[in-house]
């Protein structure tokens, strides 16, 4: 009798394909189905770096008890001492020491919205501050006055101050006019700019900054003003009341700049937000308005939906923070479910992430720090791996891959994130299949630890001391039939580091159809 003739067997191989983590960062600007490996869909509360994704840190109270939101947070630094101040509601308070708030320092200032540089002259430290609402007031590192007098202009209207060429310079609000004072001067007689001929769109002063650049004979200074309809403004000089020592530069066209606060320093250049994304000033030269060439190009769909849900919300602001290594662009909010958010960059290889938890009013460095105002308190940011007590969240989903077999049908098996932490992590995992951008995620859990000890403060025989780094990377099953995936992870810890160093998946690839 003859046998039957059976279909040959096909051998099928589980193939285990590790990925690096997304250090390239969060990518909004690319199709999820063009997006390179290196970048994430979405990555929150994760911080990448050159070779490693970290878990961001978060922050203590540091102030507490105010009754208005800090809507201002101002350092003084001088010759030998510095104070943080705090305004809230109409008043400042001192927030140099950690603490319930005192009496305030400063009264009937209208509004906490200020302005401030630090001026020197004559041996002497300044903070100068101004708000639209009050007379400047400033500090000379013992007591606050409105005086010497700012006259020949209502100074209850001077709502920016900038120091250029050792002068202060301040805007008037809702007009096209600045204000300069005599050299070394906090007060006397102010003399005018109107900028109102040399634009061509209307609006009002928004912001002034200084620009240092290179002009073929030597770093220069540049003074630099923003319009309220994206005019850019570029002086050069020291006398403004002089032809001979004064000009303009040019006259340059961006995206309108969002919020008082869209200025800020990045080493030599001037980094501007605006509805098309945060600009640095250089690039504003070559190119004028343009869509690419910004440093938020790989955030730029997520900068303008925010702009367009929270564009009015007072509280964007610039900072950077250069002991973290980053830069990170404040978007406030106005309702209670998220509160506001920040989009980081990394200084040094430029990815961008999001945090979220730290609802904050604005920000500032004082003593290298990093400090935030919220709605009653004033927050040490960056100091602890929790968020003031509270466990910190950090998720991510990375960018879709083949896995090497474009074409074919493959069956997701497991998965497993190979992490670094000082105590037990379980991490929350998932897979996107075929560019499902909401997949669901396991539960993430961890062990929570005590506050770590500080050397040379806490006591050695009875604090809680970190333990080292310890390598993790546990299987989960997963489950998922598609062409194409992507890793979806998820992390907490409280008092907890947390490192994500790579992620493994088993996958069984089928025939080419």
């Amino acid at each position: 009798m003859r046998q039957a003739l059976q279909a040959p067997q096909r051998q099928t191989h589980n193939h285990v394909i590790s990925l690096p983590p997304p250090l390239g960062g969060w990518n909004t600007a690319t199709v999820a189905a063009d997006m390179d490996p290196r970048f994430a869909v979405s990555m929150t509360n994760l911080v990448p770096g050159p070779s490693t994704v970290a878990l961001r840190k978060g922050y203590s109270a540091s102030v507490t008890g105010f009754t208005s939101p800090v809507e201002s947070l101002m350092a003084y630094r001088g010759l030998s001492a510095s104070k943080l101040f705090a305004a809230s509601g109409t008043s400042i308070y001192d927030a140099s020491t950690a603490g319930a708030v005192g009496a305030a320092v400063v009264t009937a200032t209208v509004n906490a919205r200020f302005q401030h540089v630090v001026f020197g002259n004559a041996g002497a430290q300044y903070l100068m501050c101004a708000n639209g609402g009050v007379h400047p007031w400033n500090y000379n590192g013992t007591v606050w006055a409105q005086t010497p007098a700012i006259t020949g202009v209502t100074a209850a209207n001077l709502i920016h101050v900038n120091a250029f060429k050792q002068r202060l310079f301040f805007i008037e609000k809702n007009t096209m006019l600045a204000w300069y004072l005599p050299v070394n001067a906090i007060g006397g007689a102010a003399a005018s700019l109107d900028f109102a001929s040399y634009t061509q769109l209307g609006g009002s002063l928004m912001a002034m900054g200084t620009w240092t650049m290179d002009g073929g004979s030597g770093i220069d200074d540049h003074a630099v003003w923003v319009t309220s309809e994206g005019e850019v403004l570029i002086y050069k000089g020291t006398d403004p009341s002089s032809a001979s020592t004064w000009a303009l530069v040019g006259v340059y066209r961006i995206g309108r700049p969002v919020g008082r606060r869209c200025l800020t320093k990045l080493g030599g250049d001037l980094a501007i937000i605006t509805v098309d994304g945060v600009i640095p000033l250089s690039q504003v030269l070559a190119t004028e308005r343009v869509r690419s060439g910004t440093l938020s190009d790989r955030i730029r769909e997520a900068v303008q939906l925010a702009y367009q849900k929270y564009g009015t919300v007072f509280g964007w602001q610039l900072q950077v923070f250069p002991p973290g290594g980053f830069i990170l662009l404040n978007v406030p909010a106005n309702d209670t479910t998220y509160g506001s958010e920040q989009f980081v960059m990394n200084l040094q290889t430029k990815a961008w992430c999001k945090f979220t938890g730290w609802d904050a009013q604005c920000f500032e460095l004082f003593g290298d720090h990093l400090y935030f105002g919220s709605d009653t308190t004033t927050n040490k940011a960056w100091e602890t791996f929790a968020d003031n007590g509270l466990s910190i969240t950090g998720s991510s989903l990375q960018a879709f891959s083949h896995f090497g077999a474009r074409g074919r049908l493959k069956s997701f098996k497991l998965i497993r994130p190979v992490l670094y932490a000082d105590t037990t992590i379980n991490a929350g995992v998932g897979l996107g299949i075929d560019y499902d951008l909401n997949p669901s995620i396991s539960t993430a859990s961890f062990s929570a630890l005590p506050t770590a000890a500080t050397w040379d403060v806490s006591s050695w025989d009875t604090s809680y001391w970190k333990s080292p780094l310890q390598i993790q990377k546990a299987w989960q099953a997963v489950i998922g039939i598609g062409y194409t995936a992507a890793p979806a992870v998820e992390f907490q810890g409280n008092n907890a580091e947390i490192i994500w160093a790579s992620t493994d998946v088993m996958v069984e690839a089928g025939e080419r159809l």
